[in-house]
């Protein structure tokens, strides 16, 4: 299959240099893509999991920072009191001002080592070419799908080094932070762009 990618005039460069940008996430004009709401860090599952296998190490821990502030006795009371279930809800009352702290890093870390190449299926889309040819006076160039520039993944989990379709919605993907592998973060535009 051809697909096809709309340029300027003056990007004559990219036929005579044989090079073409690969535009960072920053640079998007639809605020969908690579920007999913990010509606947690981790599921619970993966919390409740963390804090069973780790709870009493994780107490002792904390409790050891006060040291000599704490009774005799006192450390003791305060860990058969304490509930696993509201280590859960109190990470989750944290999590909003963690994450809104997190997003620029992340925006500044995916600009620094993402680049995306769009490509569309359809050669003569009049809103292609009014948008992205400087109002139709631009041209089209044509890439073989099946090149093997399209499919470097590096293995079953690599996120990179392949093609992969969009998908057109009209909410805001969400996503829970440490799922890497959820396709929202890669592949979703506004259904606006569709």
């Amino acid at each position: 299959m051809i697909l096809y990618k709309y340029l300027h005039p003056g990007r004559v460069n990219v036929l005579e240099q044989r090079m073409i940008r690969f535009t960072q996430p920053g640079d998007f004009n639809d605020p969908f893509e690579f920007r999913p709401y990010i509606q947690s860090a981790v599921s619970d599952e993966a919390v409740r999991n963390h804090v069973e296998a780790n709870f009493d190490k994780l107490v002792d821990e904390e409790l050891a920072k006060y040291g000599a502030m704490l009774q005799p006795g006192l450390a003791r009371i305060l860990k058969e009191n304490l509930n696993k279930a509201d280590v859960l809800g109190f990470f989750r009352h944290l999590e909003p001002q963690v994450l809104s702290g997190l997003a620029p890093s992340i925006d500044a870390v995916l600009n620094q080592h993402v680049g995306i190449m769009c490509l569309s299926e359809v050669p003569d889309s009049l809103l292609m070419w009014g948008h992205y040819t400087d109002d139709h006076l631009g041209f089209v160039v044509g890439f073989d799908s099946d090149h093997a520039f399209f499919s470097k993944r590096r293995g079953q989990e690599d996120e990179f080094g392949f093609l992969r379709r969009v998908n057109y919605q009209c909410e805001r993907p969400k996503i829970v932070l440490s799922d890497t592998s959820s396709p929202a973060w890669f592949n979703t535009k506004s259904d606006q762009w569709a």
